[in-house]
């Protein structure tokens, strides 16, 4: 297993950008995280084109550590465009990735919650981030119970990945492991509009190794024989699924 980069100091918690200075605010326009649930709820006006809440934007850069483990940040994030994932560090260096964050998702959603960091997150590819008040948004989701629906089934969706990755660690082969993988990014990315067979496939294998509780070489073994048996190509940062139906009955599906 591999362990996450120490070089990179969190900025995001204490006012400054990751990139050393804050982007100039636009508007929602053309965001591909628009659509999503919870900012859809965060915008005003007949284009949807401003926040409810003062926002500021940032960039990160691939492999910034955005937040880490213990720290109370003031701000909440909201990926603009990009891919993060959620870690933890276990004593002897080793690192369990929890979860990957698109485009639309929040950066913790624990942070509404409990205001502090139980697990690290690290940018995977560049990032556009749009930040909020965190006070400002635990008052804007207490006080419109619309937005408060909508960050509850976000809060929920999180929950059953979990359970589901629970399972696929304790119960599920290496082929059923990582095929589903591929099937469960493909739905979330399509949530966020990116359609078509061949989608953003940033992952490397040591990060399907830390997220899937399995070895670099063990993966490279799995995805060479979804190769071979003409379900898959992952190349360019991307992936493209030949035969979705093939990939399901690996993965124990039972849709057609």
């Amino acid at each position: 297993m591999s362990t996450a980069s120490s070089t990179h100091k969190p900025v995001i918690h204490d006012g400054r950008s990751v990139s050393g200075a804050t982007e100039p605010e636009t508007d929602c326009r053309g965001c591909p995280s628009i659509g999503g649930e919870f900012c859809s709820q965060l915008t005003h006006g007949p284009d949807g084109c401003q926040p409810k809440i003062r926002k500021r934007e940032t960039a990160a850069r691939s492999r910034q550590i955005l937040y880490r483990s213990g720290e109370t940040p003031r701000e909440i994030g909201i990926i603009r465009e990009g891919i993060a994932f959620q870690y933890v560090l276990v004593p002897d260096g080793r690192r369990q990735i929890l979860s990957f964050c698109l485009p639309g998702d929040f950066l913790s959603t624990s942070l509404v919650t409990k205001g502090s960091m139980h697990f690290s997150i690290q940018a995977l590819t560049p990032m556009r981030l749009c930040l909020f008040d965190r006070e400002a948004v635990v008052a804007f989701i207490r006080d419109n119970p619309d937005s408060a629906t909508a960050f509850t089934r976000i809060c929920m969706r999180e929950k059953e990945r979990l359970e589901a990755r629970i399972v696929d660690l304790g119960r599920r082969t290496a082929e059923e492991r990582i095929s589903r993988f591929i099937i469960d990014l493909m739905r979330r990315l399509e949530q966020h509009g990116h359609a078509g067979p061949r989608l953003p496939f940033p992952m490397k294998q040591k990060h399907i190794a830390d997220a899937l509780g399995l070895t670099q070489v063990h993966v490279s073994r799995v995805i060479g024989r979804l190769r071979a048996a003409g379900l898959i190509e992952v190349s360019g940062g991307a992936i493209e699924i030949f035969d979705l139906r093939g990939l399901r009955e690996i993965a124990g599906e039972r849709r057609g």
